[in-house]
């Protein structure tokens, strides 16, 4: 473990924000803006010129689509991904209905999945996303 004098693990943060990064499909330098920094803010942060202060962080979680909770529990992601490959046919079946929203449509949906999943994380971050209550898990 890389530490540094406050106990943060400066390597697996950085890391894991280049992870989910990638896996979202943007640069750093979109990230930076996207979050309202400089062009280099990102970048600063994976050179380790920087470290997000706290809620930084979480708004950098809530960008990367997990929780502050997920973005440390490397386990429980590896099982949602299991999860899924288990249900390929509902997997694809929801890529295929997809395919069929433009781009606002597709936000839309996502900012949905978000508040469904964030609710039934017990996430109480935000008040979620209007008309999603009636689609959560009790």
């Amino acid at each position: 473990m890389n530490n540094n004098p406050n106990g943060i693990d400066v390597v697996y943060v950085r890391e894991r924000i280049t992870e989910l990064r990638k896996q979202k499909g943007v640069s750093e330098y979109q990230m930076s803006l996207e979050l309202g920094h400089a062009k280099s803010y990102i970048q600063n942060i994976m050179t380790g010129k920087a470290l997000p202060p706290l809620r930084e962080f979480f708004k950098i979680c809530t960008y990367l689509g997990v929780t502050p909770k997920e973005f440390f529990d490397v386990k429980q992601e590896q099982e949602q991904r299991d999860a899924v490959v288990q249900t390929p046919t509902l997997f694809n079946q929801a890529v295929d209905k997809m395919r069929a929203f433009d781009e606002v449509g597709i936000k839309t949906l996502l900012e949905a999945m978000n508040a469904v999943k964030e609710k039934r994380d017990g996430f109480d971050g935000f008040d979620g996303f209007e008309g999603c209550s009636d689609f959560a898990p009790n």
